[in-house]
């Protein structure tokens, strides 16, 4: 980081892009700083963490099953408290918080606001609902920071890029979600959020990002954000169909023919597609699947559509719910109460797919190769010949 900082006697002094001063710090001093070098920033904000003490350490589960601290989130009025409130705290919160603190002025000054050579916290050009998630870079880069925006989504925080203004109002309020929340704090045991990468197959991907951090903001109506979230069912299915291609194709160059033709064709069968999505099970969230089952069930049964078969799996009463809501909306409308409550559901099991599930990509060109000792050019006329031997155009 540019800027270089130092306390002393409860003024932190400031030196980098070209300006220097000090700032009034009630954080109290401490030994054993942590290296601010070491750690990224990302600006949150939530309409349900708000207070003070809503100050969190944040796990991370690896591949392998094992807990790390990825960081803290830290409210931005915490930097600026009576001195009497930190007694409390940890020391390992105390140098969070002065991390904290030296990221929030070197962004003030990098973007020229901060212009008082001297002044207290106040005098940071930021909204007063900021909260900062300050990260172990050790843990997570930089680049791949945005691969938990939506197991945060799922806990209540939105990632932004403007911490000068934020209108809580904006963002979308659910009292589900407001429960959930307080069942969370009222847990003294709980201190610590526990949040998941997004699995492979979705690094990375400019869509995740946009539907929890923009369609899903922006979106009020059930019926619409049910719909978003069916787009990540819709995108894995495009995955897991070119995956089942280039696995019977190559089923047929070891095997022959056998059923190449019936196991091509149920690939454009939608429920099959979703249910080999699905063949992770439930995991950790069985009883979360089992209480959308319910819901969804009592919903199809109001509208006096053709009952789903006792004991069916969740897909099947998820894409259900999602052909009433394009085939038969007017009647779905009747039901915005049950909408409501299907759609929060339905919001934290999309994230728990797209953190748990299992499914690669397989480059869509690999479909193609036949034998790979010969050209892409031979390789697409063999796989149509292949193709046309099994009767399939």
């Amino acid at each position: 980081m540019e800027t270089k900082f130092s306390l002393v006697s409860g003024i932190l002094s400031y030196e980098g892009h070209g300006k220097k001063g000090s700032i009034d710090c009630h954080v109290p001093e401490i030994g054993g700083m942590l290296n601010d070098d070491e750690f990224g920033c990302r600006f949150l904000c939530s309409p349900y963490f708000s207070a003070g003490s809503d100050f969190y350490k944040v796990n991370v589960t690896d591949e392998k099953g094992r807990k790390h601290t990825l960081g803290w989130v830290i409210p931005i009025g915490l930097l600026d408290e009576v001195e009497d409130i930190y007694k409390d705290f940890e020391d390992i919160q105390i140098r969070y918080l002065h991390v904290c603190a030296h990221k929030m002025i070197d962004y003030c000054l990098k973007n020229e606001l901060l212009k008082q050579e001297k002044g207290t916290m106040e005098d940071l050009n930021i909204s007063g609902d900021l909260i900062l998630l300050v990260y172990r870079l050790d843990i997570c880069s930089t680049a791949d920071i945005n691969d938990f925006i939506p197991s945060f989504f799922d806990k209540g925080y939105h990632f932004i890029e403007d911490p000068t203004q934020i209108d809580l109002g904006q963002y979308p309020y659910s009292s589900f979600r407001q429960a959930k929340v307080d069942e969370f704090k009222d847990d003294d045991a709980r201190t610590s959020l526990n949040i998941k990468r997004v699995s492979p197959v979705f690094t990375g991907n400019k869509f995740v990002k946009m539907l929890f951090n923009g369609s899903l903001v922006n979106i009020r109506d059930p019926y619409l954000r049910y719909f978003s979230l069916y787009q990540v069912i819709e995108f894995l299915m495009v995955v897991v169909s070119g995956n089942k291609y280039y696995e019977y194709v190559e089923q047929y160059r070891k095997e022959g023919r056998h059923k190449m033709k019936e196991k091509l064709i149920s690939l454009t069968n939608e429920s099959t597609l979703i249910s080999m999505i699905y063949e992770i099970g439930y995991g950790p969230y069985a009883q979360e699947y089992k209480n959308f089952i319910d819901a969804a069930k009592d919903v199809i049964d109001k509208i006096d559509e053709k009952s789903i078969k006792e004991g069916s799996h969740f897909y099947e009463y998820m894409y259900k719910i999602r052909n009433l809501v394009v085939h038969n909306y007017i009647a779905m409308r009747e039901y915005k109460e049950e909408m409501d409550y299907l759609t929060y559901m339905f919001e934290a099991l999309i994230v728990d797919l797209i953190c748990r599930t299992n499914i690669k990509a397989v480059e869509n060109k690999l479909i193609y190769v036949i034998d790979r000792d010969k050209s892409a050019r031979s390789n697409r006329r063999a796989f149509r010949k292949a193709l046309g031997e099994v009767g399939i155009e």
